[in-house]
């Protein structure tokens, strides 16, 4: 018999490699839409990796090219963000010569696109401390 599949950690879903999760999907989509109306130069899934450290590496989401050639990181995320990806963008922002763009959808607005800024700490909620008895 077959081993069986450890779960992933804290009961999220394992994405399958070289297929885009239903978040990316759409992104993508809003991506090819400003590619088309010439708002952009160019965007690439899946196509870079960073190595932060020994060990350490970042997969970027989206690769997009602006219309004076800037160069942007786009990462999506979904309404949780675990704090060890935040701290990656945050490494990322400051090693790399390139702006670090977070991307959220919002269900009203449409796409919520924000620069991870090096001074910005803190920005991940904390759970409070439970209270000790004593």
């Amino acid at each position: 018999m077959f081993p069986r599949a450890m779960p992933y950690p804290r009961g999220r879903t394992r994405s399958v490699a070289g297929t885009m999760n239903k978040l990316e999907l759409a992104y993508s989509l809003h991506l090819e839409m400003l590619l088309r109306a010439d708002l952009i130069a160019f965007w690439k899934w899946d196509c870079i990796s960073l190595k932060l450290a020994k060990n350490t590496h970042y997969r970027t989401d989206f690769l997009v090219m602006q219309k004076d050639g800037a160069l942007e990181i786009h990462e999506t995320k979904g309404n949780h963000m675990e704090e060890d990806a935040w701290l990656k963008l945050k490494l990322v922002a400051e090693i790399f010569p390139f702006p670090v763009m977070l991307v959220r959808k919002d269900k009203t607005k449409g796409w919520d696109i924000a620069e991870v800024q090096l001074d910005a700490v803190g920005m991940l909620p904390r759970k409070p401390k439970p209270a000790h008895a004593s």
